[in-house]
């Protein structure tokens, strides 16, 4: 497993009721010595954990906070964030691969093609040269070339697949 996030809720000495999880689901429970912790969602952003925290705290858990952790073990936020930003995200040393589409200045019409055909975003990287672009990550060779068949069918030629090894 990569990076990921949870909402921790609370920590209590016996096992938490229906209704102190609110209505809350999913909602996971560690034991932790003589503790039960309970932990709410899982989330590949720190974006949408922010936002998963929000409205656990509306529901009124007022001491929930979002954790991160990367490759199955609790890393700090800071460090989750810093990972996210870097596009570190995926297991260290496996292989994921990105549809690359061009550097600099790539044509609106591609950019809108993209948005049809997938629910990932571009990721724009600042090289000395300029910028490049790549869709991504993709778990599979397949499924990013799946992605540049269609684009190239449609007349974009030069669009091709890369592996990125963590």
């Amino acid at each position: 497993m990569g990076l990921y996030y949870r909402i921790q809720l609370f920590t209590v000495t016996r096992k938490a009721s229906l209704n102190q999880l609110k209505g809350i689901s999913p909602v996971f429970e560690v034991r932790v010595a003589n503790r039960y912790v309970y932990y709410a969602g899982q989330f590949y952003n720190y974006a949408e954990a922010s936002a998963a925290l929000a409205a656990v705290r509306r529901q009124g858990i007022t001491g929930a906070l979002v954790v991160a952790y990367y490759q199955g073990k609790s890393v700090s936020v800071q460090e989750g964030r810093r990972r996210e930003a870097r596009n570190q995200t995926a297991p260290e040393g496996i292989t994921a691969f990105q549809v690359y589409l061009g550097s600099n200045d790539i044509p609106s019409g591609l950019v809108s093609l993209v948005n049809e055909l997938t629910d990932k975003d571009i990721i724009r990287v600042i090289t000395d040269t300029g910028a490049d672009y790549f869709i991504g990550p993709f778990s599979t060779m397949a499924q990013a070339q799946a992605l540049v068949s269609a684009l190239q069918e449609k007349g974009y030629p030069n669009v091709s697949v890369r592996s990125v090894t963590n």
